[in-house]
């Protein structure tokens, strides 16, 4: 939990935070400061051109693992498609982070698309083919 003040500058590190919905705030010390943490957020990181053909094939374990080892939470794969849902506190350079790890741990770049699954959710929804 991180003590901060009303323009929620981190009284621990300094910096600034922004409080939108990946942030709770769970209590205030006598000073007055408002105690904030960080809620872990479901992502979904869809891989481009994972597990079609021979060129970039991945086991899902050790993608799973991949995922695990920069600090996500309930990492879980879906068939062999190279889509990934986990969670996490942190949403900024989930992207790049990701990118570089499978670089490190495969030995070849993949784009890499990061969604939240509430966006996900809406995406699907307006779907204008759904309709037809």
């Amino acid at each position: 939990m991180r003590f901060c003040e009303q323009s929620f500058t981190c009284l621990l590190t300094g910096t600034n935070w922004q409080f939108k919905e990946n942030f709770r705030k769970t209590a205030e010390n006598i000073d007055g400061k408002i105690g904030w943490e960080a809620i872990m957020m479901t992502y979904i990181a869809m891989l481009r051109g994972i597990n079609v053909g021979r060129g970039k094939v991945v086991k899902m374990e050790r993608l799973r693992a991949s995922f695990a080892a920069l600090g996500f939470g309930e990492v879980r794969t879906y068939v062999h498609s190279g889509n990934v849902v986990f969670q996490s506190e942190r949403k900024s350079e989930l992207t790049r982070t990701i990118e570089a790890k499978i670089q490190r741990d495969f030995g070849f770049i993949v784009p890499v698309l990061i969604k939240m699954s509430k966006e996900l959710a809406q995406i699907v929804r307006a779907n204008p083919l759904l309709r037809v």
